[in-house]
């Protein structure tokens, strides 16, 4: 969903170009995320995703229970890789119920194909 939004054809690329954006994302058929911010650009043909402006990551699988916020965040599809930069924070709710995990750094990667979370002072 978004409030506003555009498409740009970029020398044969399609662009969405969205505003007070909320995404539901799903791997394999399953919930597995739900993305805010305030604008996102989609490019269809590289796979790719940039959310810009107070971006909130909820993770509900991988890793479960987690919460990735930053001033953008990056999503290449072909590579598995999502980063979030500029004032990034992770925050991971132990299942077990253990203690309440804050990590803050520059520039947070998480890598979906080996579901690791790596935190940098960028």
């Amino acid at each position: 969903d978004a409030l506003s939004g555009r498409l740009q054809d970029r020398k044969g690329t399609l662009l969405a170009l969205l505003r007070d954006v909320h995404v539901q994302a799903f791997r394999d058929g399953e919930h597995t995320a739900d993305i805010t911010a305030a604008r996102m650009t989609a490019d269809s043909a590289h796979r790719t995703l940039l959310g810009t402006g107070g971006v909130r990551i909820v993770s509900l699988t991988d890793p479960p229970d987690t919460v990735i916020t930053a001033d953008r965040a990056f999503w290449d599809a072909r590579s598995s890789l999502v980063v979030a930069v500029g004032n990034a924070r992770a925050v991971q709710h132990p299942a077990d119920g253990g203690p309440i995990i804050t990590q803050t750094g520059g520039r947070i990667t998480y890598d979906m194909a080996t579901r690791r979370l790596v935190i940098a002072a960028e």
